[in-house]
């Protein structure tokens, strides 16, 4: 599973931290947000209605032409005579387009580009291509019929209780039963819709302990850091079962990993297929380091443990 929305309050503080973080938004509006309770999952549901407004406005603030699926990256203006000809001015993408229009009602539509055509450059060409009478004649897809990226009739039939629903008893119910899987979740971590702080919030939550010795082991790929794994220790919770589960991080990867990064998701597909997690340059470089910081928690945890009994 690849950018997972499983923890809806940690998902939209990971969304707007990592807004933050990327220096898009001001401490001004982020320390409002703050205050207001928006980063606890506590506080959150107390004041939704003006966690929300905060966080349309420093979405605004952000300006559109940034991507929340991929912010580093530039959006697609190749043909942007499209919408100024038009008066629009605004460079939705449509992941981003259908997301605020689910969150934010507020958002006019005048500024969310409802009839435009713009997708950034690979989305539109792939619209264009499987709109093809003949494409969708050779895929055996209803001639005539419109693909979009997000479509608008599957998206208004998810109610926001469905939407804001936790996932996590899914993520449990596979990993205690003996279904013999071999279970990834990687996170691109330049993606804030699905952020990768909001995914650590809750995969070491599901009653699985990280392995000692593979807890965040550095992957490259061309000599150059392509992500983290987080390996995860399934013996505790049964025995008979032959599963595995696995965090990757991709750096600098946007929503859809494979767009942003190919040959990295390849690599992570290859090791996937074949259980091959061993990064054995990073693991030599830098185990005695992790060696040391484990160390150091067993011996803060029996530094605590004897106050407690003192």
């Amino acid at each position: 599973v690849g950018n997972a929305y499983v923890e809806p309050t940690s998902n939209d503080v990971a969304m707007y931290e990592l807004y933050y973080q990327h220096g898009l938004v001001s401490k001004l509006v982020h320390d409002q947000w703050v205050d207001a309770g928006c980063t606890s999952a506590e506080g959150y549901p107390q004041n939704v209605t003006k966690c929300w407004d905060i966080e349309f406005f420093m979405y605004v603030e952000a300006g559109y032409e940034i991507n929340p699926y991929a912010l580093s990256y530039p959006i697609c203006v190749a043909e942007d005579e499209r919408f100024t000809s038009r008066g629009i001015t605004s460079l939705h993408s449509p992941q981003a387009r259908t997301l605020m229009r689910k969150k934010f009602s507020q958002l006019k539509e005048s500024n969310i580009l409802k009839d435009a055509s713009y997708d950034p450059c690979a989305e539109d060409y792939l619209s264009n291509y499987l709109n093809r009478p003949d494409v969708q004649e050779a895929i055996h897809a209803t001639v005539g019929a419109e693909w979009d990226v997000c479509s608008d009739p599957v998206w208004y039939q998810w109610d926001l209780a469905s939407f804001y629903e936790k996932q996590m008893k899914y993520y449990i119910e596979l990993l205690q039963g003996d279904y013999d899987l071999n279970m990834l979740v990687f996170s691109g971590d330049d993606d804030s819709v699905c952020a990768t702080t909001g995914t650590q919030f809750w995969i070491y939550d599901l009653g699985v302990e990280v392995k000692p010795d593979h807890w965040w082991d550095i992957w490259h790929v061309d000599g150059q850091t392509a992500g983290y794994f987080a390996q995860f220790e399934l013996d505790a919770i049964s025995t008979t079962s032959n599963s595995s589960f696995v965090f990757a991080t991709v750096h600098h990867a946007g929503h859809e990993v494979p767009a942003y990064k190919p040959k990295e998701a390849f690599d992570l597909w290859e090791r996937f297929l074949t259980q091959n997690w061993d990064v054995s340059s990073a693991a030599e470089v830098h185990g005695d380091a992790k060696d040391e910081v484990l160390a150091k928690d067993a011996r803060v945890e029996d530094e605590e443990e004897m106050m407690l009994v003192a």
